[in-house]
């Protein structure tokens, strides 16, 4: 059984810093979420993996309390997350092994209830945050979402939260132990983040410097740092145009210890709405990230191939109701993955949404139906994949 763990020096310091607003009469916001995921998968995986599909339930139930005074706020998210599935009893080398266990991060504030005759259980401390804001400046330490850059599907920016078309998890931000500051006044923003991984070589440190015209609606981003023990430096626009919306991302990474990790990455997006009920979104991605030209998946972009084109279009029905229809291209080796989406508003409520994909390649490509592992050691293939998420706030 995994016990809590955690450096004594860092929680005594953030433990001070969250009395602070605890100091006189404050205001108390609370809420709750119970967040199910239901998925199916056709792993096609052969011999590697003693099974043919997989068939999870996971459930997030959370209660989330802020507290309020002045200029300082505290926020706790307390959360417990179980899972049934038919790969739980697999060997820890089987890729078809499924798991809740929260994901490694610098405070381990998380504990197993697992045993042999349980489903697998984690309790974690998903989000626990103080921070210190006026109308120019906020501070914060602690554990929060992280989200950066403007591209919605296909970013080069967004490292700390995936969501690639590619993507398979429930539909919930993950979060991060660190700090950082927000500065703005007017058109002028700074932001600046550091972001502690389990280990020294998973931390990020990065400054964003941003400036945006009310006359013409540009955005313009700029990104400096290291990330991950890489230095990297980025920047990011974002304009309209009779009625599109575009958004570009461009990354710069080092070469300080990971050779072949390092170089260009590149992403944009240009979004129409018309009609009111209809939306599409068409986007690029171009990673020169494997810098001897060899298939190695870098940690930097959890895609195995350079060029990718996506394409998503969209319509709602009432108020309450979406469709999405869209496919994934590898312009590397021309394989094609499918995605639809359902999704339901319950208005303040909570949502469902019901998603599947289905690749369509030759053999050994990255968007096959069969999963291969490569002579490089990296995996190709993905899986016939179909999920059903239901959410509730109260």
């Amino acid at each position: 059984m995994k016990q809590f763990e955690f450096s004594l020096q860092p929680t005594r310091v953030f433990s001070y810093l969250m009395a602070l607003p605890f100091l006189g009469h404050a205001e108390i916001q609370s809420n709750s979420e119970l967040l199910s995921f239901l998925s199916w998968s056709k792993l096609n995986q052969g011999s590697l993996s003693s099974i043919e599909d997989r068939s999870d339930a996971s459930f997030y139930m959370s209660g989330n309390f802020k507290y309020i005074r002045s200029h300082f706020s505290a926020e706790v998210r307390p959360e417990v997350r179980t899972l049934f599935s038919n790969s739980l009893d697999l060997e820890s080398s089987d890729p078809a092994l499924a798991s809740v266990e929260p994901p490694p991060r610098y405070f381990k504030w998380y504990n197993s209830l697992n045993n042999e005759n349980k489903p697998d259980i984690y309790t974690d401390l998903d989000k626990l945050i103080v921070s210190y804001s006026t109308d120019t400046l906020e501070l914060y330490l602690g554990r929060k979402e992280i989200g950066l850059g403007l591209v919605p599907y296909l970013s080069v920016w967004n490292k700390f939260d995936t969501v690639l078309p590619t993507t398979i998890r429930a539909d919930k931000p993950l979060t991060h132990d660190g700090f950082g500051s927000t500065w703005q006044k007017q058109n002028l923003s700074l932001r600046l983040i550091g972001l502690l991984g389990s280990t020294p070589q998973k931390d990020a440190y990065l400054g964003i410097g941003s400036w945006y015209s009310q006359r013409s609606g540009l955005e313009v981003h700029f990104l400096a740092g290291t990330l991950w023990e890489e230095s990297a430096f980025g920047n990011a626009l974002a304009f309209d145009w009779h009625g599109w919306s575009f958004r570009a991302e461009i990354l710069w990474l080092g070469q300080t210890n990971l050779k072949n990790e390092s170089g260009f990455q590149g992403s944009a997006s240009a979004e129409y709405s018309f009609a009111k009920v209809w939306n599409v979104d068409l986007e690029y991605l171009n990673i020169e990230s494997r810098l001897n030209g060899d298939n190695t998946v870098s940690k930097f972009s959890p895609l195995i191939g350079k060029n990718y084109a996506f394409a998503i279009i969209s319509r709602s029905i009432f108020e309450t109701m979406k469709i999405f229809v869209g496919s994934l291209y590898s312009l590397t080796d021309k394989s094609i993955l499918g995605l639809m989406k359902f999704r339901y508003s319950f208005s303040d409520y909570g949502d469902a949404q019901l998603e599947i994909k289905s690749p369509f390649g030759s053999p050994l490509t990255e968007l096959s139906d069969k999963r291969v592992l490569l002579p490089d050691g990296t995996y190709a293939g993905f899986p016939l994949f179909a999920s059903l998420s239901v959410k509730f706030v109260f």
